[in-house]
């Protein structure tokens, strides 16, 4: 769920009271280090299925959905069907 997402990722932040640790894991870099690589590891899953893909698009246009993979060490993207709502 949402949620749990979410509270992977600030598990992932060093905090100290209300703000992150500067020069610590700073919500940015965990980020880009989490989010940015499940969205990559599903892309490239994707480019590797389909012989009609084009440079790094294989995400492009499609519904993604994360989640907290079932060891809880990382994240996941899962391509979701679209329910025809904008």
């Amino acid at each position: 769920s949402r949620n749990s997402v979410i509270d992977f990722l600030v598990t992932q932040v060093e905090i100290e009271g209300h703000y992150a640790v500067e020069g610590g894991k700073e919500i940015p870099a965990v980020l880009s280090r989490w989010v940015t690589r499940a969205l990559r590891k599903k892309a490239l899953l994707l480019k590797k299925k389909s012989a009609f893909s084009f440079g790094n698009a294989a995400l492009g246009g499609e519904n993604v959905l994360l989640l907290v993979s079932k060891n809880g060490k990382e994240l996941e993207a899962v391509v979701v069907e679209t329910t025809g709502t904008t």
